[in-house]
């Protein structure tokens, strides 16, 4: 393993958690994982702009591998008012934005996400070398979320 300090790990997760974080506290709906299961994508629908101009987006969260370095992936795309059915659906033709939110690092072991109540635990887990042994460092995060109501006059 190459040498890559903890503070370097920690700063990296910090700055993902972070950015899930803000989010995940506009989220409207959680929906991977279920509730009390372990998953490794983070789904959930947020508003955007508020009412009454009100967008929302699905927003996902995943581990993705480029050749032997891993890094956490942000997923975006716009919802739609569907007003016959009184629900935000992705537009049949969904325009996916995608964006890393932590560096690559070839150390990377795991990210997880447990979805449970009103709750979201984010647990981001690496390796690392130092001082000729291999370390492991997490970072676990407890996000509180409110599942907002349906704004119907939505655009």
């Amino acid at each position: 393993l190459p040498n890559i300090s903890w503070q370097h790990l920690q700063k990296n997760f910090r700055f993902a958690a972070d950015r899930m974080t803000s989010e995940l506290r506009q989220a409207t709906v959680v929906s991977v994982p279920n509730q009390n299961e372990l998953g490794d994508i983070l789904t959930f629908d947020y508003i955007k702009t508020p009412a009454p101009s009100e967008t929302r987006s699905r927003v996902s969260y995943e581990r993705k591998k480029n050749g032997d370095r891993y890094y956490v992936e942000r997923a975006e795309t716009p919802l739609i008012w569907n007003a016959g059915a009184g629900t935000w659906d992705v537009s049949p033709s969904p325009m996916w934005t995608r964006t890393p939110v932590t560096e690559e690092i070839t150390t990377w072991a795991a990210v997880h996400f447990v979805h449970r109540g009103a709750r979201v635990v984010t647990i981001l887990v690496a390796q690392y070398q130092a001082g000729g042994m291999i370390q492991t460092t997490s970072y676990t995060l407890q996000t509180a979320i409110r599942t907002l109501p349906l704004y119907a006059g939505g655009t």
